[in-house]
């Protein structure tokens, strides 16, 4: 009895499936007459499937390479922003001479030591050299700022030798 009622459940089962694929009347769900027209219903199904499934392929892969150059062009405005940053501060630099009193030369900046340290760039900046009475360095910034600062005072001792020889013959 159980059998029975399973087997009629899964025929019944079977014909709502059937005929909600082929709505309509009965006979068109069901009827020899309309079995060609639902053969090319089922055939034109089938191929719109195929049809949607190339087209989610194609769409997907083109979000992808969309994502990846989205990627990549991001990663390419950071590095050009990080290269702005080094341009925009370069810091010190390599050593080139120094330190001279309280003056140490760097490749991008001067370096002042003393009182008041200050790491100064070297781009528009313009040295004024005073020697009276003590020797100092006027540093002028485009701005107008000016860092002041002593420098010691080179003496070439051969050739003051030479002067007071000279002096003295």
């Amino acid at each position: 009895m159980r059998a029975l009622l399973l087997i009629a459940l899964a025929a019944a089962a079977w014909a709502a499936w059937h005929w909600s694929r082929f709505p309509g009347k009965w006979d068109h769900a069901f009827s020899a007459r309309y079995a060609s027209d639902r053969a090319s219903l089922v055939t034109g199904r089938r191929g719109l499937r195929e049809v949607n499934k190339e087209a989610t392929r194609a769409e997907n892969s083109a979000r992808k390479r969309a994502g990846a150059e989205e990627a990549k062009y991001r990663q390419d405005i950071q590095e050009l922003e990080n290269e702005i940053a080094v341009l925009l501060r370069p810091g010190l630099g390599s050593h080139v001479k120094g330190p001279i009193g309280d003056l140490t030369l760097y490749e991008h900046a001067v370096k002042k030591t003393g009182e008041s340290p200050v790491d100064i760039p070297l781009a528009g900046l313009t040295a004024t050299f005073r020697s009276d009475p003590t020797y100092m360095i006027d540093l002028t910034l485009p701005s107008s700022r000016t860092h002041r600062t002593k420098y010691p005072r080179a003496v070439n001792r051969g050739t003051r030798r030479r002067r007071s020889s000279l002096q003295s013959s």
